[in-house]
């Protein structure tokens, strides 16, 4: 099913193109955002990420949470040399947001979390693992992604050990 509705969004998003996107009014513009992400998010499962890249930053636009989050992914799973300083800007933005304010903390803390992850599992991908282990033994010991920040320990650990093997 993918690949039919590739199709049709392609083809809702190609007749956005006519025009300018700011001589439509805000139920168009909101409309082509969703569309440039549903296209996206379809690249990115089809392992196309440079191209769910372009249309994911579209979708970001919109600050929805999960569109950033696609995005995120994405640059991630890319390995684009930004991803750390995305997700760190993405992070501190995020906490100054939330400040201490109790409604913008219930809902941001899901995004603060999958930001947490992301960044523990970049520092993971780029070997800097004295700064991966303090990162996931923080998140242990707040008790947020235990179970994530125990397996990628469990992953450093081996990493390592193979490390010296070789050597």
């Amino acid at each position: 099913c993918y690949y039919q509705s590739l199709y049709h969004f392609n083809r809702v998003y190609h007749a956005f193109l006519s025009k300018p996107l700011d001589e439509r009014g805000e139920e168009l513009k909101a409309l082509f955002v969703d569309v440039s992400y549903y296209i996206g998010f379809i690249y990115a499962d089809f392992g196309m990420n440079d191209r769910a890249c372009y249309y994911l930053n579209i979708a970001r636009t919109s600050n929805r949470i999960d569109y950033i989050e696609e995005f995120v992914n994405c640059i991630c799973n890319m390995k684009d040399p930004s991803a750390l300083s995305l997700v760190t800007a993405y992070l501190k933005d995020i906490q100054e947001k939330m400040g201490g304010n109790e409604s913008e903390i219930d809902r941001l803390m899901p995004m603060y979390q999958f930001m947490q992850r992301r960044y523990a599992f970049l520092l993971v991908e780029y070997q800097k693992w004295d700064e991966a282990e303090k990162c996931l033994h923080t998140m242990i010991e707040r008790d947020m992604d235990a179970d994530f920040a125990r397996n990628e320990l469990e992953h450093i650990r081996k990493m390592r050990e193979k490390e010296n093997n070789n050597e």
